[in-house]
C-alpha cells in the first residue's frame, strides 16, 4: 500500500493528502497476500494502515479512479502516482505440450530431482582406525615429542591424515601439577621475607602453571575417539538422512551419550552417530 503509506508521510509534515482507490478496498495487492495460512499478519498491517490515516484526517474516495479531470477538480499541489503491482501469470510449460515454449519461469515450477543421500566418506580401515587410538592412548602416556608421538603422526600420514591434533599428556599435566606446587611455596617464603620483586615474578611463573596445568587436566578429562567413518544426524534417529560426511580415522570430541548414540564434534561441526562407529581413546 505504497499511496497510503505516502499519504500518512504528507499528513505529517502537515499537508491534507486525498488518497483515490478504484478497488472498494485499500491495500492492493496485500489483500490478496494475506489470504494463504499463517499471513494474517499482512491483514493487520492493512487495518494498521487504514487505523492510523483516519487518526490523521485522511481523505479516502474508495471506488474512485484518480482520473486527470478528478485531479483538476480537487486543485491539487501535486500528484504521487502509486499504480501498484502487475500480478504476473508465468507461462508453465505443459509436459504434453510441445507447442508451449519452455521459458525460465516454466523451468522454475517443474519437479526437481531428489537430492541424493549424503556420500560417506570412508579412506581409512575399521581396523587401521583401532591402530590409531592406540597409538594415541600410547601417546598420552608417554612422553611428549617422544616415540609414540612420532610413530602415531607417521601411520595417519600413511593413512592419508595430516595436521591431526596432538595429544595431551599425562607427563605434562604432572609437571605442571609439580611446578605448580613448587611455586606456590616459593610465593609463600618470598611473602614471609616481604621480598616485592620476588612475589610478583613468582606469582606470574606460578599462575601461568596453574593456568597451562587447568588446561592440560580437562583435555585429559574430555571424552575424545576416532571415527570409523560415516555421516552424522540432526537427531540420534536412524530413520534420519545425514546431514554432513565425516571422514574415517578423524579424531572426534564426544559431549553427550544417549541411547547408543554420541553427539560428536568435529571443528565447527557436530551431530549424532552410532557409539559403535566411534573408538573411544582412554
Amino acid at each position: 500500500p505504497a499511496g497510503l503509506q505516502a499519504a500518512i508521510v504528507l499528513a505529517k509534515r502537515g499537508f491534507k493528502p486525498v488518497v483515490f482507490e478504484k478497488a472498494s478496498c485499500v491495500g492492493g495487492a496485500m489483500n490478496l497476500a494475506d489470504k494463504p495460512p499463517c499471513k494474517h499478519m499482512i491483514e493487520e498491517f492493512i487495518e494498521t494502515l487504514t487505523l492510523e490515516a483516519q487518526d490523521l484526517g485522511i481523505e479516502i474516495r474508495l471506488n474512485t479512479p484518480g482520473t486527470v479531470e478528478a485531479v483538476k477538480e480537487l486543485g491539487a499541489y501535486g500528484v504521487i502516482l502509486a499504480a501498484g503491482g502487475v500480478q504476473i501469470v508465468p507461462p508453465v510449460a505443459d509436459e504434453n505440450d510441445s507447442s508451449v515454449e519452455e521459458t525460465f519461469f516454466a523451468y522454475a515450477f517443474t519437479k526437481l530431482p531428489e537430492k541424493s543421500a549424503v556420500s560417506v566418506k570412508q579412506a581409512v580401515s575399521p581396523d587401521d582406525c583401532r591402530t590409531i587410538a592406540t597409538l594415541r592412548e600410547k601417546e598420552r602416556n608417554e612422553l611428549p615429542f617422544g616415540e609414540a608421538r612420532r610413530e602415531r603422526i607417521a601411520f595417519e600420514r600413511q593413512c592419508g591424515i595430516r595436521n591431526a591434533e596432538n595429544e595431551p599428556t599425562y607427563f605434562v599435566r604432572n609437571t605442571l601439577i609439580c611446578l605448580t606446587i613448587i611455586f606456590a611455596v616459593l610465593l609463600g617464603m618470598a611473602v614471609m621475607i616481604k621480598k616485592i620483586p620476588a612475589i610478583i615474578i613468582i606469582s606470574t611463573f606460578g599462575i601461568s602453571c596453574f593456568v597451562m596445568m587447568i588446561i592440560s587436566a580437562v583435555r585429559l578429562s574430555s571424552d575424545s575417539g576416532i571415527f570409523t567413518g560415516g555421516g552424522i544426524r540432526a537427531v540420534p534417529e536412524e530413520t534420519v538422512d545425514a546431514v554432513e560426511s565425516i571422514e574415517s580415522g578423524r579424531l572426534v570430541k564426544i559431549e553427550q551419550r544417549a541411547g547408543g548414540w554420541v553427539y560428536v564434534r568435529v571443528g565447527t561441526s557436530g551431530g549424532w552417530i552410532l557409539e559403535d562407529t566411534v573408538i573411544s581413546i582412554r
